[in-house]
């Protein structure tokens, strides 16, 4: 998803005058987190989900991403978004294991 676009997108979609949430359930490697911050847009709020599968070694995307010593798509999607937002107003929410139908929280690595 290239970021100049979902800028773009974000800039149509989102209203200057009131709060606006974006929730992003495939967040990948969180290029909507980053056009978020690039939109400059007023009182708005991101969120990404993204469960911690492994980066494909094979590709030279995940080659350079192990490289940087991450192992899963969600370590480099919170990486892009530290990267891009500093430590301001970011939270990580890490949930290890579905127990008897129920999401146990950790702590985030």
């Amino acid at each position: 998803k290239p970021t100049a676009l979902l800028t773009r997108l974000l800039q149509y979609g989102c209203a200057q005058d009131e709060p606006n949430i974006v929730l992003d359930f495939f967040a990948g490697s969180g290029s909507l987190a980053h056009a978020a911050v690039l939109a400059d847009i007023p009182d708005l709020t991101f969120i990404c989900v993204q469960i911690p599968e492994p980066i494909d070694q094979t590709r030279k995307s995940g080659k350079n991403a192990h490289a940087l010593g991450m192992e899963t798509i969600s370590a480099l999607c919170r990486e892009r978004i530290r990267r891009v937002c500093g430590s301001v107003g970011v939270r990580v929410f890490h949930l290890s294991s579905l127990a008897n139908g129920t999401l146990k929280p950790t702590a985030a690595p």
